[in-house]
């Protein structure tokens, strides 16, 4: 029995299914927590990056995502529940070889420029980037347990190594607010740094990349902007003053989180994915299929544009491509260009189709919320 200040519960046991007892670990877990859209957590979030990822994934990775799925916002959103990177000793002896390595590589370049061998040079420096994240630089990683904390790994210690893979994954893609504060798109940038291919955790390292993305598209969909566009118009037929006035200040709140995070999808997570996932990673890593995951970003970068309608899809396609180089790179994978660059067709119909609905045509019918609406966050 794994005790914490707000509940008993019992470690996974020897046989059970890992996928089943995480799903029930995470409703425990989330218990009657409530979304920001008035959905519980569990069903509202949940569910869909657990459905979601596990579609995106190869057969003999669905139980592994799905697991890490279920478990993915525990740390962050419950205050009792921590994971620890399980391989942290190991990545953290890689990390001090490749460092001495680094040394001495750039002794060579700084003796005989012309003799150092540039490309090991890049390559290291990718490999200390990947190394050097709050996935491993967390003190949790390295400090005693505490007994008012929950941690994972203990839950899952008789899942062996498939327990430790869900706690490698889960912990990757837990943003840590206690770390030394950095911005978002450094923490995203942590999630796709990939180890080198030849690491043992190469796989799963990608699944938590999958993971971040399906995880970042669920907490920004057009259909939550729908929702909060149309808590803003319904209290205006409230009486009290007051009562309106917090309803509308919500609903304003609501509207700019959905903007602000499809502005961060747009900006930092897509092309992340992109550049990464189909422009670093060979033939899906023997975890994903990249024409599926391709299909997946199309529709993401469609709804993200819709949800934040306030951005120009060709100028947010031009500046990606300078900043990812995604054209050169993408080009030896038989695409002339980055995925965004062709949408601008279906993203215009989409948001046409979108301010047109039945939802929404009443709310765009106002100077005040259109304004609001595709004003720049």
């Amino acid at each position: 029995m794994v005790f914490s200040s707000k509940l008993l519960i019992e470690p996974m046991r020897p046989g059970e299914d890992l996928e089943h007892y995480c799903a029930s670990r995470s409703k425990e877990f989330h218990g009657d927590t409530v979304r920001h859209d008035g959905t519980f957590v569990f069903e509202g979030h949940i569910l869909p990056v657990v459905r979601d990822i596990k579609s995106l994934v190869l057969p003999h990775k669905e139980k592994i995502a799905g697991s890490a799925g279920y478990l993915h916002d525990s740390p962050e959103d419950t205050g009792f529940v921590e994971v620890v990177n399980p391989f942290a000793r190991e990545e953290l002896k890689t990390l001090r070889t490749d460092l001495a390595e680094m040394d001495r590589l750039l002794s060579i370049f700084e003796r005989s420029p012309d003799n150092a061998d540039l490309g090991n040079i890049f390559a290291k420096g990718n490999n200390i980037k990947a190394g050097i994240s709050s996935n491993l630089l967390n003190p949790l990683n390295f400090q005693k347990r505490r007994k008012d904390i929950v941690y994972v790994n203990q839950l899952l210690k008789n899942a062996r190594e498939e327990g430790e893979q869900v706690c490698y994954i889960v912990n990757r893609v837990t943003r840590r607010p206690g770390l030394p504060k950095y911005l978002y798109i450094t923490y995203s940038s942590s999630v796709f740094a990939l180890p080198s291919a030849d690491s043992p955790h190469y796989g799963d390292a990608i699944v938590a990349s999958i993971l971040k993305l399906v995880d970042s598209w669920k907490n920004a969909t057009s259909k939550e902007l729908v929702h909060w566009c149309s808590q803003y118009e319904s209290a205006e037929e409230i009486k009290s003053r007051r009562e309106r006035m917090v309803r509308q200040a919500k609903a304003l709140s609501g509207i700019a989180r959905v903007k602000g995070n499809a502005q961060n999808n747009i900006g930092y997570v897509l092309p992340l994915a992109e550049y990464v996932l189909l422009g670093h990673v060979k033939d899906g890593g023997g975890v994903f299929n990249p024409e599926k995951l391709e299909a997946y970003m199309r529709r993401m970068y469609v709804d993200s544009f819709v949800a934040a309608p306030c951005l120009d899809p060709r100028r947010e396609a031009a500046r990606i491509g300078a900043l990812r180089d995604l054209d050169d790179k993408l080009s030896t994978l038989g695409r002339k260009s980055p995925i965004l660059s062709t949408l601008g067709k279906e993203i215009k119909a989409a948001k046409k189709k979108f301010a047109a609905s039945s939802r929404m045509a009443g709310v765009c019918a106002s100077p005040g919320m259109r304004k609001l609406i595709f004003a720049v966050q």
